[in-house]
């Protein structure tokens, strides 16, 4: 960048009053605090309504895909070889390093693989394996006349009406001997509920004859949905994704950096913690 006259006489008298405060006995000035970088993996979009962008919260698989997120600053297609382009947008998958101000990444190394920088730990995998022990003999349906896709409907539908319902999943892999791979109920369908758990182990045997595994959940489903809302609430613009795990009972929020703002937000809507924060930009020395 080429200096002009003005700027360096701007400095020049900075050094000057510099010197008159150090007469004063003023401590110096503090070394200025260099800024954090971080690594993402993830695809940069532009559109014609947008220069470069990161898809921090996921892309539409449309043509041409879209996304929505914040500005990439620094970021040439001219640095890169294996961008795609349809319609006037224009992307492609990245590996980046950059520092982050809340609004903006700025590159401070040029743009490289997807596989090229650190990643973000996963979440822990949802457990859909039956918590309930198979009954001598192994699965087996209970009741034949209550093996159809009604059935099931019922008893789904059932569940998902008690205001004390955590979550349904099916167990595949707990199929019992004969079962078709067509088979609607071919596994073990287990529900959870925070209480009065022989009542409804009742109701949906009534409903259902397949094979069931009734279980506490740690939560509701309803007061995760809650949680669901409460965040996008209380972290406007800041909650890339967000989503409940009826099966663990927690909600997982992804969001660019966690740091104290978001920890604060989350805190005085959940004290329970409850709601679990991932930063999807990784932090790099």
């Amino acid at each position: 960048m080429t200096r002009t006259g003005r700027p360096a006489a701007l400095f020049l008298g900075g050094l000057l009053l510099a010197g008159c405060a150090e007469a004063a006995g003023s401590a110096p000035a503090p070394e200025p605090v260099e800024a954090e970088r971080y690594a993402v993996s993830t695809t940069v979009l532009e559109s014609p309504g947008h220069g470069p962008q990161l898809c921090l919260g996921g892309v539409e698989q449309s043509l041409p895909p879209q996304c929505g997120g914040p500005d990439v600053v620094g970021f040439e297609w001219a640095d890169v070889d294996d961008e795609e382009s349809a319609n006037g947008t224009i992307w492609g998958d990245y590996g980046l390093v950059g520092t982050w101000d809340g609004d903006r990444f700025t590159l401070t190394e040029p743009p490289g693989d997807p596989d090229s920088v650190p990643r973000p730990d996963g979440l822990p995998d949802s457990d859909f394996s039956t918590p309930c022990d198979p009954p001598e003999g192994g699965w087996a349906p209970v009741d034949e006349r209550l093996m159809s896709t009604e059935a099931w409907s019922a008893a789904t539908t059932y569940a998902d009406e008690q205001p004390d319902l955590g979550a349904i999943w099916l167990d595949q892999d707990a199929a019992w001997t004969g079962a078709g791979p067509d088979d609607v109920d071919a596994g073990v369908l287990t529900f959870s509920f925070t209480g009065d758990l022989d009542r409804h182990e009742a109701q949906l045997r009534q409903r259902y004859g397949g094979p069931i595994c009734v279980v506490a959940a740690p939560q509701t489903a309803a007061k995760l949905q809650m949680l669901q809302a409460a965040v996008r609430d209380a972290l406007p613009g800041s909650a890339l994704t967000i989503s409940a795990d009826g099966i663990r009972g927690v909600v997982e929020v992804w969001v660019p950096v966690v740091d104290d703002e978001i920890v604060q937000g989350i805190a005085a809507i959940d004290p329970e913690g409850l709601v679990r924060a991932h930063a999807i930009l990784v932090r790099v020395d």
